[in-house]
């Protein structure tokens, strides 16, 4: 595993265990530090216990979703890079998310090479 030292600190929002783990053990190969949470609520509450260069979520999830929770952590002045993930992106979806600073939409399922590819573009250059 690469080194933690000065790592981007990376929030995974999924209610599908092994979707975290996946993307967990994926970003930390790149030296990311993986924090996972199963729903919006539990994704606002990590936000504010902690700051994240870049957010992944799941679109559909219990509790609150990814619109929902995206909706919340912008009105919290959250502005970290979001990556919303979904096997389908109905498109008053799409609409609400075209530009969007710093909003993303991947479909699964996805390669997990474009994903890493995603978090690198948007992650600042590690000294």
């Amino acid at each position: 595993m690469a080194s933690t030292k000065g790592a981007h600190r990376v929030l995974v929002v999924d209610d599908e265990p092994q979707i975290c783990a996946l993307l967990r053990e994926v970003l930390s190969l790149d030296g990311h530090m993986v924090f996972t949470a199963r729903h919006g609520g539990e994704a606002l509450k990590a936000l504010g216990n902690g700051k994240y260069s870049f957010l992944i979520m799941d679109l559909t999830m219990p509790v609150k979703g990814g619109l929902e929770t995206l909706r919340d952590l912008r009105d919290r002045g959250h502005a970290m890079p979001v990556l919303l993930m979904s096997s389908h992106f109905p498109d008053d979806v799409r609409r609400a998310c075209t530009g969007q600073k710093g909003l993303m939409l991947l479909e699964k399922p996805f390669s997990l090479t474009e994903l890493r590819k995603i978090v690198a573009r948007h992650t600042p250059a590690r000294a």
